[in-house]
């Protein structure tokens, strides 16, 4: 039961891998001329090596980098407040301790938003969302921060979406080192191939 599950999961992953290849172009294109800053979607480049050799003019870049920064400004500044809490039944807000008790949560929030990296990778989240008009953040427990970020680079996921258009389906696949495994998955089985690494001391593998 459990191996036909699995299958359904690859199955459906590799559809969408199929669905995606006429999309890898395009994204490319959007790397190599707008958004260099991006990982790579069909390239492959040493790391350290220049990404802005195709870049014969950088209107689109600023453009873009401005877009995204009006984006943070407008909608999500780190300065001002940028949202707030409510509860579903409007008679409950004129309840005193209501409205106490959500300012509260909405100020806890904030902090929690300041001490971690959400407005670092709101950023690239913005550049990808404008750039490739898709974007994708993963939110995820920090024991220090309570939470952590990560805006995932296009061409590492896979998205589908049901009948009212909303995503439903999120497939990520990407590259990570033995030892990083190890720090996020401590305690949890891990590959073979993944422990004959970190046995090994390859460590970067």
């Amino acid at each position: 039961m459990l191996e036909s599950q699995e299958k359904k999961v690859f199955d459906r992953l590799k559809d969408l891998d199929q669905d995606f290849t006429s999309w890898e172009l395009r994204g490319q294109d959007v790397v190599d001329y707008l958004a260099p800053s991006r990982a790579d979607i069909i390239s492959r480049r040493q790391p350290g090596a220049s990404k802005t050799e195709k870049i014969f003019d950088t209107t689109p870049t600023d453009a873009l980098n401005k877009c995204a920064a009006g984006f943070m400004g407008y909608h999500t500044s780190q300065a001002a407040p940028w949202f707030g809490l409510a509860t579903l039944n409007r008679d409950l807000m004129d309840f005193p301790d209501v409205k106490f008790y959500l300012q509260e949560v909405v100020r806890t929030m904030q902090l929690v938003f300041h001490q971690a990296n959400l407005y670092t990778q709101l950023h690239e989240f913005y550049i990808d969302l404008a750039g490739f008009c898709t974007a994708n953040m993963f939110v995820g427990a920090d024991l220090i921060n309570f939470l952590f970020f990560k805006t995932c680079p296009y061409g590492q996921y896979r998205i589908a979406e049901n009948y009212k258009g909303l995503v439903d389906v999120v497939y990520r696949a990407y590259p990570e080192t033995a030892r990083n495994l190890e720090t996020e998955f401590k305690g949890e089985s891990l590959p073979d191939d993944v422990k004959k690494a970190l046995a090994d001391d390859r460590y970067e593998e």
